[in-house]
């Protein structure tokens, strides 16, 4: 799925869909109940340190809601109570629809869940913000990591809803019937599974580092490999060879730069099979650093007449 594939890594996504709906009952009646009881006085300490702030008490809004509580109180308490009146039907729909496999009836309060996410994001930024200059450091910092915790499982709740209107879109598309039937509380077995079967899984054990710096060792110890890329035919380099002593070239003004240690066809003839495939197939110039070391008297000419 997009978002998440179990409730907190324990419960499965319905029955996450099932908890989130009944907190966002519970805490909105909660706060219905607080306002009934309280009114609109319990907003009194908020707007307070909002009012005293320098920066904030000039704000359009901070001035709209305090004169809305002082004059409008009626109007402003039926708003919030419509609202989360709203929130708690949202709730039920959400229930009902999680408890009934209905993905639409989740739509609501995942809105409703949503929105609030925004709102007490917004609303906490600013209050840690107001407060930096009232609160000691330690409940400065306690306050703001509970908030954003608290903040935190709000949106986790509103991507369960998200998480289970997937999954019943899937369980409800014609590709899962085809497989494990129309009723998802009750699966059918797949015809292709067999459990007697045991598939070869292939697993790739990545090597410890005692295991790679030993590699390392090795391939440092190890003696560089000379692969040959001439022609290996003993024939085409004798013919090569005889070509060479009858052109025009093979001169004693026209000695080559890099001259072999066979120097005539018999020579070439006469020497073993492992000789000749260790360095009758390479010009001198391109063998190891080593090997070109100790030749080099017989590599290079030193004869040049132009």
């Amino acid at each position: 799925m997009l978002w998440m594939e179990t409730y907190l890594f324990y419960c499965s996504v319905r029955l996450g869909a099932l908890v989130a709906s009944t907190l966002a009952f519970v805490s909105c009646s909660l706060i219905g109940l607080a306002l009934i009881i309280f009114g609109l006085d319990i907003l009194n300490p908020i707007l307070k340190i909002f009012n005293e702030d320098e920066h904030f008490r000039h704000h359009f809004v901070v001035k709209k809601l305090t004169k809305m509580v002082d004059e409008d109180s009626e109007k402003l308490l039926i708003l919030f109570h419509l609202y989360l009146f709203g929130h708690m039907i949202s709730s039920v729909s959400a229930f009902y629809g999680a408890w009934k496999i209905k993905k639409y009836y989740l739509i609501p309060l995942a809105i409703f869940e949503f929105v609030r996410v925004l709102y007490c994001l917004a609303f906490h930024i600013l209050l840690m913000t107001v407060c930096k200059n009232k609160l000691n450091l330690g409940i400065l910092i306690t306050a703001t990591l509970g908030g954003g915790f608290v903040i935190l499982y709000l949106g986790y709740n509103w991507a369960t809803l998200v998480a289970l209107y997937q999954i019943i879109t899937l369980i409800n598309s014609e590709r899962y019937k085809s497989v494990y039937g129309d009723d998802p509380f009750h699966p059918l077995i797949p015809k292709t599974y067999n459990p007697d079967v045991m598939e070869n899984v292939r697993v790739l054990v990545t090597p410890s580092s005692l295991d790679i710096d030993e590699q390392k060792l090795r391939n440092a110890t190890k003696q560089p490999t000379v692969i040959a890329v001439i022609p290996t035919e003993q024939g085409n380099h004798v013919q090569r060879s005889l070509n060479w002593g009858k052109s025009k070239w093979a001169t004693p003004a026209r000695k080559p730069l890099i001259v072999s240690p066979v120097h005539t066809v018999q020579q070439v003839k006469s020497n073993d099979k492992a000789y000749d495939e260790a360095y009758n197939y390479w010009q001198w110039s391109e063998l190891t650093p080593a090997v070109t070391e100790r030749n080099k008297r017989n590599i290079y000419g030193s004869n040049w007449k132009y």
